[in-house]
């Protein structure tokens, strides 16, 4: 029977508290922006301000984009994809759209796309419905 390395366990313990924390992300992110699905999107825009972009699609569904940004100042580290030595800066970014009805009268669903901590971030200290 082969042993495992102590390095093997360590990256092995590494990836499963990286996927349990970003699953945690996951559902409070959920807790955070389900709260508006059937809620009206001018209430949306009371409580949050206007969206960065708005689209009307030809269905009669309004989509209300919010974007962030946040960058972060290291001085040595792990990037994206290989190890930086000397102070960098990298910015993630997080964008959620909520989806209208046909008649604008309620939000129906959301998306969220970019990094799910900075999504997280960015709704954290929004107002809830």
């Amino acid at each position: 029977m082969r042993r495992l390395s102590s390095a093997s366990f360590l990256l092995g313990l590494g990836l499963t508290l990286f996927t349990v924390s970003c699953a945690h992300f996951e559902e409070q992110l959920k807790t955070d922006l389900e709260p508006w699905v059937g809620q009206s999107p001018d209430r949306l825009v009371e409580q949050w301000g206007a969206p960065n972009s708005n689209y009307a699609m030809t269905n009669g569904t309004k989509v209300l984009s919010y974007f962030n940004e946040r960058s972060t100042m290291r001085s040595a580290g792990m990037g994206r994809a290989s190890w930086r030595f000397g102070t960098y800066t990298y910015t993630d970014s997080c964008k959620v759209n909520f989806f209208t009805d046909a008649n604008q009268k309620k939000i129906e669903r959301y998306t969220t796309t970019g990094d799910i901590a900075t999504c997280l971030e960015a709704v954290r200290d929004l107002p809830k419905p």
